[in-house]
């Protein structure tokens, strides 16, 4: 099983995404578009959003994701110290957390934390072989082993950071030589090294 942390970032967006920035990090804006801090951390969600599967992301959606998060070990440091979620409405999530937690939006902007569809966490859906989020590209396909293909998300919610390339497609070449005659023949735009 592969982890939802191998898909490209791409793929899936979180309530308050964030970007290395030189030296320092910029909180970017998600999913969330206005958020109150005191005495919890409430969270109004940009309106008309949509998974790549056609359904509207609801407040419901981000409890339930947060909630799912919590259930993996490897995310506790992430969502340790998120106490309750809970949607207020279709539009407003609620956090509390147990104690003061100024790193909340950046806990919150990790990978654990993606956004995922409240239906399809309720149905069992492994998200590692069938990924569905909210981000600039949708999954195609997927190749174990050969590749991962992506197409660009017509119903992206943000025009400035719309997918520019229409189809994206990650081919896992092992060895390095090859991985390097691939990209000087032309049949790869750029190689990563070996995992």
């Amino acid at each position: 099983m592969i982890s939802l942390s191998r898909f490209p970032k791409g793929s899936f967006e979180r309530l308050e995404p964030y970007e290395w920035k030189r030296s320092c990090t910029v909180l970017r804006g998600g999913l969330g578009s206005n958020v109150q801090v005191l005495p919890d951390w409430t969270f109004r969600l940009r309106e008309g959003v949509k998974f790549h599967n056609g359904e509207e992301l609801t407040a419901a959606d981000v409890a339930a994701s947060i909630q799912y998060a919590q259930t993996f070990a490897a995310s506790a440091i992430y969502t340790g110290s998120m106490e309750k979620v809970e949607a207020l409405d279709s539009n407003t999530v609620k956090i509390t957390t147990s104690a003061p937690t100024p790193n909340l939006l950046f806990d919150l902007g990790y990978h654990f934390n993606f956004i995922l569809p409240k239906s399809l966490i309720d149905s069992g859906n492994d998200f590692s072989a069938n990924p569905v989020g909210t981000g600039p590209w949708k999954f195609v396909s997927w190749d174990r082993g050969n590749s991962i293909q992506f197409e660009a998300f017509d119903g992206y919610f943000d025009a400035s950071r719309k997918a520019a390339i229409q189809n994206l497609e990650f081919v896992m070449i092992p060895e390095g030589s090859t991985r390097t005659m691939s990209l000087e023949a032309g049949d790869v735009d750029f190689v990563y090294p070996a995992f």
